[in-house]
C-alpha cells in the first residue's frame, strides 16, 4: 500500500465475508519473543553436562534482568575476567555477593545452596521463617542457607510479618 505524505493506512485482507468478518492484518511479526539467557561456548557447544560456574550464573541473571551499563567491580579475582561486567552488575543489584576474603570466585562451580539463594533474590521470594524443624535431612536449621532452601524446596503458604519476613503458615 502506498502512503501519501504523512497519511497512515492499514493493509488488510478479508478472508471471508459474513456476519462475522475475519480480517488478516498481515502481521508477519512473531507473537512473542524470548531473548536467549543461557548461551553456549565460543566453540559452538552448549556443554549440557558441564557444571555452572558463578560467572555463568551471573551472566544468566544479567541477561534475564536485562542489565547493562557501568558497575564497579572490586573483586580482586574478577577484574580481568570475561564476566567482570556481569559479575559487577549482579553484585550491584544485590543478586550475588562475593566472599569475605574479597573474591567473587567466578570460575568456581556454584553450589545448590548458592543457586537457591540467587534465584530467590531474582524472584523476590523468601527466605522462609517460622519453621520448627528442617524438611531436608541434610540441611540443618543452622545451615547458612536454611531459610532460602526451605523457601525454594517446598510448597507452602506464608504471611509477611511486621518486620517484612515471610513466616510459614502450617
Amino acid at each position: 500500500m502506498d502512503y501519501d505524505g504523512n497519511l497512515l493506512g492499514l493493509q488488510f485482507t478479508i478472508l471471508k465475508f459474513s456476519t462475522f468478518t475475519i480480517i488478516d492484518f498481515h502481521n508477519d511479526e512473531p507473537a512473542s519473543f524470548h531473548a536467549a539467557y543461557m548461551r553456549g561456548y565460543p566453540d559452538g557447544t552448549f556443554g549440557p553436562e558441564n557444571h555452572l560456574t558463578r560467572a555463568e550464573m551471573a551472566a544468566i541473571i544479567s541477561r534475564l534482568k536485562v542489565m547493562s551499563g557501568d558497575s564497579a567491580n572490586d573483586f580482586r579475582d574478577a577484574q580481568v575476567h570475561w564476566a567482570a561486567a556481569v559479575n559487577a552488575h549482579v553484585y550491584s543489584a544485590g543478586y550475588m555477593f562475593g566472599y569475605l576474603d574479597g573474591t567473587f570466585r567466578p570460575d568456581q562451580p556454584i553450589t545448590r545452596a548458592e543457586a537457591v539463594t540467587v534465584i530467590k533474590r531474582v524472584l523476590e521470594r523468601g527466605p522462609l521463617h517460622g519453621l520448627s524443624s528442617p524438611s531436608r535431612r541434610d540441611v540443618p536449621m543452622d545451615h547458612w542457607a536454611f531459610h532460602e532452601i526451605e523457601e525454594a524446596s517446598q510448597d507452602h503458604r506464608y504471611r509477611v510479618d511486621e518486620s517484612g519476613r515471610e513466616q510459614i503458615e502450617e
